[in-house]
């Protein structure tokens, strides 16, 4: 019986510990600012791994993807149509049971600020100097300043980055999900 008791109590100080994980996506007005203050402001001046946490937050926010279904998308994966759409294409998705792949577009559409996300893209990419075959998220090592394109970025690195850039910005907490 005290054996039993015990593991009850042990188990309800335990349930009491655990905390809900709390994710919010980025909300408009976080893309927004982080479009002014990177994009807008720094341009070419920003270092990669700001480009690239505004690529990345931004692909996220508009995709409505995971970081797993768009970390390790290709370079040759992105194709920008007439429309300044953006069609990414993804060989595995989380949800993609038959592993046929899928697409998902990224509409042109401009934001108060007159920027547009395939606009950024692209603007991404030249700076970045990324091959056909490099890793849109590639890893990149922060003291040289440059990218990896062999390697995708990982969950921890993307999170890293993320905190501090928050910080930077002048953002409460976000995250690496979609909203």
């Amino acid at each position: 019986v005290l054996k039993m008791v015990k593991k009850a109590v042990v188990k309800k100080m335990n349930v009491k510990k655990e905390k809900p994980l709390e994710r919010k996506g980025t909300s408009l007005e976080y893309v927004e600012k982080m479009v002014r203050k990177i994009y807008l402001k720094m341009g070419n001046k920003a270092p990669a791994v700001k480009k690239q946490f505004l690529a990345l937050q931004l692909v996220l926010f508009t995709g409505l993807k995971r970081f797993s279904d768009v970390n390790r998308i290709l370079v040759k994966d992105l194709e920008f149509k007439e429309d300044n759409c953006l069609e990414v294409w993804m060989k595995r998705s989380k949800t993609d049971q038959k592993s046929k792949g899928d697409k998902f577009v990224i509409l042109g559409e401009r934001m108060r600020n007159g920027a547009s996300v395939p606009d950024i893209m692209r603007w991404y990419l030249k700076a970045m100097k990324l091959k056909e075959s490099a890793y849109v998220f590639c890893h990149i090592d922060q003291k040289k300043n440059e990218c990896h394109q062999d390697r995708f970025i990982t969950y921890a690195e993307a999170r890293r980055v993320m905190i501090k850039e928050q910080v930077w910005l002048g953002l409460r907490k976000i995250s690496l999900h979609s909203g």
